[in-house]
């Protein structure tokens, strides 16, 4: 028998899990800052965020992507013909008229 005994993901993610709930907001700005708080080695601490991640425990925010000025419906709808540009404005509805009914 081995003295080492592996510890099941479950174990890692009640660790991560403890330490996120003594944080501002619930949030951690840099997983390497939780990590070495716990002081687990990077295969554990990844086991442990996975099964968080996979239950939606924990979610990791991404990065926003850059917004461009120019919507593409916008411009599309602007380069449609006079006609086209009406009907399609009159299938969306207007809160003004729904209101009214």
């Amino acid at each position: 028998m081995s003295a080492f005994s592996a510890q099941r993901p479950s174990y890692y993610a009640r660790l991560i899990c403890d330490h996120m709930k003594n944080l501002p907001d619930f949030y951690a700005s840099s997983l390497d800052d939780v990590k070495d708080a716990l002081g687990i080695s990077e295969a554990a601490f990844k086991m442990g965020l996975d099964w968080c991640i996979e239950r939606k425990i924990i979610v990791l925010d991404n990065k926003p992507k850059p917004v461009s000025a120019f919507s593409a419906d916008i411009e599309e709808e602007a380069m449609k013909p006079e006609g086209s540009r009406l009907s399609s404005m009159l299938r969306s509805p207007v809160p003004a008229l729904a209101e009214a009914s």
